[in-house]
């Protein structure tokens, strides 16, 4: 049954248990929304038969972000051939071995072209140089874009993939990313500098809309990657990249943390408002973005990146050395609102039990660019950070499973092995080594990217697809698929960056 304008009639649960609530780009109105997708076909079924009787007998169901019914996954297998069509063209060349240039080149797909945007773009569809977040081969369709933090990451990892291997395809991929994201940064008002993008939907302004907020720390990676990109690119367009990077370091310097050193909030652009929500250890990022600040301002946010660094792992580092997920506390944040999680003590019915891996990454990544910022400087506060930092290396050393690989959630095994948080982990792991001289974590990471290309997706997926990791913990798509078998570009980003920088450290030992 095709819903006009995208329109959901929404069915008892009782009666179909297998959709999804997930983000939907609606194809004839202004806005996105969200939508169900149904899981497999039995389910399928089931709605049909329950439909609703105002709804036309004739018409057919619309399912999945590229309009088709969503397939077994046994299925998708048998019929891989027939949908080769869906894909950017070109199989990846059976010549190139070197993995950095094949995660290069696969990533290089996730980002959308002129041919594939549509001539006149609505906001519900992608302009050129959007990156797709996800592949999912359930039902052979990329999924979600417009994630800020998502397209930094595969920003940061195309310009420095153009850069050592000098691949003009990957290049072109790159600068069309970074043109996008120069296009969206807001130039002015309360979070000029800022990159907006699709609100996580249970924090919308508006009811059953998906509407549009800056968090300031994501300037970690998108800054980055157009930081790499202002490296990769020729002297004409270098200062451009380069003056977005550093206007996305003011607005977090200046805008995101509060004087205390925590998250200020997050910037609604529909109300034009800043929001507090809650202290998330994601935020312990925003240290990496000021790391890379010019020589000029480096005493200025040295001193900022040392507030935040010794609030947040005051209020979130435990005796192990691991930080928690995410905590409450809005004392000097203002305005003050509503949590964004559910495991702050406020909230202690809705505590869930779990040590968030990919968060230790997110955190390690901050404190390692603080201790960059702090190079050469020996004060007792200078000292206890990097005495914090080593903690958090440790415990995740500690906690590294045989294969490699990370949990997606230290105390929920049975969520499974993570590879978005073991290449996030890798990663941190390299920059914490490149900082500090702990060379004892390099083993860790190469263990790390071997785990990584041993989930390389292969015959799964496209050939040109084949080298990226496919994750397989339960978490999917994050909160947006469940339970299933998903591609993600910023695990393959990540990857291809700590090989590089694992490069780099063995270059200097």
């Amino acid at each position: 049954m095709k819903l006009y304008n995208m329109q959901v009639f929404r069915l008892s649960s009782a009666v179909v248990a297998g959709w999804e609530n997930v983000l939907k780009l609606r194809v004839q109105d202004t806005c996105p929304m969200l939508l169900p997708v149904f899981s497999d076909m039995a389910a399928l079924r089931k709605a049909v038969e329950a439909r609703h009787p105002y709804l036309a007998q004739d018409n057919s169901l619309i399912l999945n972000a590229q309009g088709r019914i969503v397939a077994r996954l046994q299925d998708v297998l048998k019929s891989l051939e027939n949908h080769a069509e869906n894909f950017c063209a070109g199989e990846q060349s059976s010549g190139s071995r070197d993995r950095v240039h094949a995660l290069g080149q696969a990533l290089a797909h996730f980002v959308v072209t002129g041919e594939s945007a549509l001539d006149s773009p609505t906001p519900c569809h992608p302009r050129a140089g959007e990156v797709w977040s996800f592949y999912d081969p359930q039902d052979c369709g990329f999924r979600l874009w417009g994630w800020r933090w998502d397209s930094g990451i595969v920003l940061e990892a195309l310009a420095v993939a153009a850069r050592v291997t000098g691949d003009a395809t990957i290049l072109d991929a790159a600068v069309a990313a970074g043109d996008r994201m120069l296009a969206c940064q807001l130039a002015e008002g309360e979070c000029a500098g800022g990159f907006p993008e699709w609100v996580d939907f249970r924090y919308s302004e508006r009811e059953g809309l998906v509407t549009e907020w800056v968090a300031p720390f994501n300037a970690a990676f998108i800054a980055a990657g157009l930081d790499e990109l202002a490296r990769a690119v020729g002297e004409v367009d270098q200062e451009r990249y380069a003056a977005s990077a550093t206007a996305g370091y003011a607005c977090l310097a200046k805008k995101g943390l509060t004087k205390q050193g925590g998250l200020s909030g997050y910037y609604f652009t529909t109300s034009g408002t800043w929001q507090y929500l809650g202290q998330i250890n994601d935020s312990f990022i925003a240290g990496r973005g000021l790391s890379r600040c010019s020589e000029t301002q480096r005493n200025e946010y040295a001193a900022i990146a040392t507030r935040m660094a010794l609030y947040m792992t005051d209020k979130a580092q435990q005796a192990d050395g691991h930080v928690r997920r995410a905590w409450h506390d809005p004392a000097g944040a203002a305005p003050a609102g509503v949590p964004l999680f559910p495991e702050w003590n406020v909230h202690p019915d809705r505590v869930v039990e779990k040590i968030f891996m990919r968060g230790q990454a997110w955190a390690l990544f901050g404190l390692a660019g603080t201790c960059r910022l702090l190079q050469g400087q020996y004060s007792a506060q200078a000292m206890q950070i990097r005495e914090r930092t080593a903690g958090l290396a440790g415990y995740i050393m500690r906690v590294q499973r045989a294969n490699g690989s990370w949990l997606y959630s230290q105390k929920q095994e049975g969520l499974g092995e993570c590879v978005k948080g073991t290449a996030a982990l890798a990663l941190a792991l390299a920059e914490y080594a490149a900082v500090s001289g702990d060379c004892s974590v390099v083993p860790g990471i190469s263990k790390a990217l071997g785990y990584l290309e041993q989930c390389s997706a292969g015959s799964i997926v496209p050939p040109s697809l084949a080298t990226l990791p496919m994750d397989r913990s339960e978490e999917g798509g994050i909160i947006y698929y469940r339970n299933r078998p998903m591609v993600c570009a910023y695990a393959g980003a990540l990857e291809l960056l700590a090989r590089v920088r694992l490069q780099e450290l063995e270059g200097t030992a």
